[in-house]
């Protein structure tokens, strides 16, 4: 992140302030969101926090499962063939 002297002289600290000012607004609306949406947000906001303080990825429970289940999908066997492979990359190739 740039010094803050370099941030008042690009004019940044506009961008800044409108940043922080959306933020203030965004959690006062969050207030009035059901529970789970509000739960929601906060393992979401600690998830950034943690990445940004540690520098490390923590996978979401979702994420998990998903990792889980193609692990056992490779344990039973249950792979692509080097054509399936190439065959799926071509048509993301052409989107």
């Amino acid at each position: 992140m740039p010094p803050l002297e370099a941030v008042l002289a690009n004019g940044s600290y506009d961008m800044i302030s409108d940043m922080a000012q959306k933020l203030r607004e965004l959690v006062k609306k969050a207030a009035t969101w059901p529970q789970e949406a509000q739960d929601e947000l906060v393992q979401v906001a600690e998830e950034i926090e943690h990445e940004l303080g540690t520098g490390a990825y923590r996978a979401t429970p979702d994420e998990l499962k998903a990792i889980d289940e193609a692990r056992a999908q490779f344990t039973r066997g249950e792979i692509a063939t080097d054509e399936e492979v190439e065959e799926a990359f071509a048509k993301f190739r052409r989107a």
